[in-house]
């Protein structure tokens, strides 16, 4: 997944200690999870300052990177501690815990366990990498819902109550005027949508979410909003769909060079690939528009910044004792 890559390259590798705020940015693990790292699992003992701040070394950044490298291979977090140092993942048997998290998942939504659902969700927030997360666990937990609740009498009123427990769980940066606008096409997946709005309050993006509003209320309202990006949630290419609406989307005026370079309108989801690339609607996979936003100067710059910004004080008098999902 390139994290390994991105913490070598990263700017601030060759300084000496590394704040919490540093430390998230360079791996892609927010805050909160690098405290939950630390308290809940003792992974990481980063030196404090005479404030009580933390203070990565190099050496906790490459730790960093191992753990990142254990959970890609379907390890708990609660089992990494032994294996750290460890050279080789064959040399551990595997359960793939990824499956587990799954199915515990299924459980609670066959059981309609809004108290279980949402507890589980709180412990895989706190404890992974929210791109990880996305792609490891809510990418093909979410692929095989459908086929799961088509075998079910209660299949539809299973999917309702998923949808409304998931779209509770949303909660866009509202304190910025928003630089992003979402769109969702004829035919396209709701928990597509669900899943490219959640990937955005990760970032602590501001957004307007138009869903699937009719294109003339869309022509209508977005140019008061004039967003730089626009993200488009793809449905099947041979849906009617005059490709010049896609192509028309408004963008910030005085963002020339996302204007000049017709780079501000993009596809995601799974249907995005089945679409020709072009400048004006390219197709990305949730690791590729992560990319995107890192660099496309929107409002809120880094990983999962609403929590960063609340959080980089990391005293223990107020943010680890508030910050995380679960209390010690």
């Amino acid at each position: 997944m390139g994290y390994n890559a991105m913490i070598a390259h990263d700017k601030f590798i060759h300084a000496e200690r590394f704040s919490i705020g540093e430390v998230s940015k360079m791996t892609g693990v927010n805050s909160i999870t690098l405290r939950a790292w630390q308290r809940r699992f003792g992974l990481l003992v980063p030196e404090r300052t005479p404030k009580g701040h933390r203070l990565y070394s190099q050496a906790d950044i490459e730790l960093i990177a191992q753990i990142i490298h254990w959970l890609e291979a379907g390890v708990s977090i609660s089992k990494i501690r032994p294996l750290l140092n460890t050279p080789q993942v064959s040399s551990y048997p595997l359960d793939n815990e990824w499956l587990q998290q799954q199915q515990a998942l299924l459980h609670a939504l066959s059981h309609v366990n809004a108290s279980q659902l949402h507890h589980l969700l709180d412990e895989y927030e706190a404890h992974y990498p929210w791109l990880m997360l996305q792609q490891q666990l809510f990418e093909p937990w979410l692929r095989q819902l459908p086929q799961w609740l088509a075998q079910r009498q209660d299949g539809h009123g299973l999917s309702v109550w998923l949808k409304q427990q998931l779209d509770w769980r949303l909660k866009p940066a509202i304190r910025q005027k928003p630089s992003i606008a979402v769109l969702a096409l004829p035919g396209s997946d709701d928990l597509d949508s669900w899943q490219l709005c959640w990937q955005l309050c990760q970032q602590g993006r501001a957004f307007v979410n138009f869903g699937s509003l009719p294109w003339p209320q869309i022509r209508l309202l977005a140019p008061r909003i004039t967003p730089s990006i626009w993200l488009v949630v793809a449905g099947p290419k041979h849906l009617p769909l005059d490709i010049e609406d896609l192509d028309a989307l408004p963008l910030m005026a005085n963002n020339s060079e996302l204007v000049s370079q017709q780079r501000g309108r993009y596809l995601v989801g799974q249907f995005a690939p089945l679409w020709d690339s072009s400048g004006c609607h390219q197709p990305l996979n949730w690791a590729e528009l992560s990319q995107v936003l890192a660099h496309a100067g929107a409002n809120c710059a880094g990983v999962n910044s609403t929590i960063a910004n609340a959080s980089d004080s990391d005293s223990d008098s107020d943010s680890d004792s508030n910050s995380e999902s679960l209390n010690d």
